[in-house]
């Protein structure tokens, strides 16, 4: 299996399960319009081969309070300003237990703004931008590729802001 532990912290010698990462379900509202507006990022993988679209992740830093960390990778990703954030569960989540023990929290989060990215050299990250129907109409006809994740993030938004 893959893990970004050591060994000493592999999920394996724990009753608790260690939070690897954050998942951020992006948008905010339009001020002119007062449209909701969803941030997506589109990313290059390599273990598929092709961009895909999901929303901003990234991993928590030694000692990094869980809100902090979304709120830094907002900068990085989307160079956002987080204006509210709503995290979806008390505790880290396996993300795919039968292959890794990545366990992340995620949280629908409101931006007051988006800007420039502060990426690191090996990142190859756009910023998507989508106003709820048209991310609704990608979807529906299959035009547009998402992450398991991505599906989650846009159906958790929908819950929220209705």
């Amino acid at each position: 299996f893959v893990s970004r532990n050591s060994m000493k912290d592999l999920a394996i010698n724990h009753d608790v399960v260690k939070p690897t990462a954050i998942e951020a379900f992006t948008y905010y509202v339009d001020p002119e319009t007062m449209e909701i507006k969803v941030v997506m990022i589109e990313e290059f993988r390599s273990a598929l081969g092709r961009y895909v679209n999901s929303f901003v992740a990234g991993l928590i830093e030694n000692n990094e309070d869980v809100n902090k960390a979304i709120e830094r990778e907002v900068y990085e990703e989307v160079g956002g300003k987080v204006e509210k954030i709503t995290l979806l569960q008390d505790y880290p989540l396996s993300m795919c237990a039968g292959m890794c023990d990545e366990a992340n929290y995620m949280a629908v989060v409101k931006l007051s703004s988006i800007g420039k990215q502060h990426l690191e050299a090996t990142e190859d990250i756009k910023i998507k931008v989508y106003s709820l129907d048209e991310l609704s109409l990608l979807i529906k006809n299959n035009q547009i590729y998402l992450t398991a994740s991505g599906l989650l993030g846009y159906l958790s938004i929908l819950s929220i802001v209705g």
